[in-house]
């Protein structure tokens, strides 16, 4: 019998973010491959800026975003795809997983929605992340 996380590592943690990301920015099959390798960049330099970089493993985590994201995009894998990753990341650590993080990831996935999206089509993906976080 599987025995629930205690903790999550934030390699995980941010590798999953990277999977969301890229299922929010993807969703729309009217953006371009191009213009989510733009979106990719700027996420990466948003986390870098708002999170403080004390040693190189903080920068190996913000990595896994970038690297993850890099993935999916050279795979060409679906926004379907990389929700149901995210999706099984959440219920895989729901034990651990404190409201505030949920809260914190619902935040940044809204900014980056409505980036992307109409008010209409941005309040459909965030019903969808929505789901997946507070179920």
């Amino acid at each position: 019998m599987n025995q629930p996380e205690t903790k999550i590592s934030e390699i995980e943690l941010y590798r999953s973010i990277g999977y969301l990301l890229y299922a929010i920015s993807s969703y729309s099959n009217r953006i371009s491959k191009e213009r989510i390798k733009l979106l990719k960049n700027e996420l990466i330099s948003h986390l870098y800026s708002t999170i403080s970089i004390s040693n190189s493993d903080d920068s190996q985590t913000i990595a896994q975003t970038e690297l993850i994201f890099n993935w999916l995009i050279s795979h060409g894998l679906s926004s379907k795809f990389a929700f149901d990753s995210f999706s099984n990341f959440i219920n895989k650590n729901e034990s651990v997983l404190t409201t505030e993080i949920k809260e914190q990831i619902f935040s940044y996935s809204k900014e980056v929605a409505e980036k992307l999206f109409s008010i209409e089509e941005a309040q459909i993906v965030l019903e969808s992340v929505r789901k997946i976080l507070f179920h």
